[in-house]
């Protein structure tokens, strides 16, 4: 498990990612449900994600509910949805 603790972007995020399905087997990605501070306003995370999650759906191993992972997972910090993939190049490369 990498514990990542700035918000990694451009680059390096992208060596990141390659290094990551390089070395391991499956990965999680959490859609979490939030709103804006600032602004109070409610985003549908899924509609924003529902590209790159049709992307990945060759590689889905399990789908997980926010209580499913409470407490097991450092990825289910807040209410959503989790989903498990297999690392692959191509997984990597969507």
């Amino acid at each position: 498990m990498f514990e990542l603790y700035s918000d990694v972007r451009g680059t390096a995020y992208e060596r990141l990612i390659d290094y990551a399905m390089e070395r391991a087997d499956t990965f999680m990605l959490g859609v979490h449900e939030w709103e804006t501070e600032d602004m109070g306003i409610d985003f549908d995370t899924t509609i924003m994600f529902k590209e790159l999650l049709q992307q990945l759906n060759p590689f889905l191993l399990s789908t997980h509910s926010y209580e499913e992972m409470r407490g097991k997972h450092a990825v289910a910090y807040t209410q959503g949805t989790f989903y498990r993939y297999q690392c692959t190049p191509a997984a990597g490369s969507c």
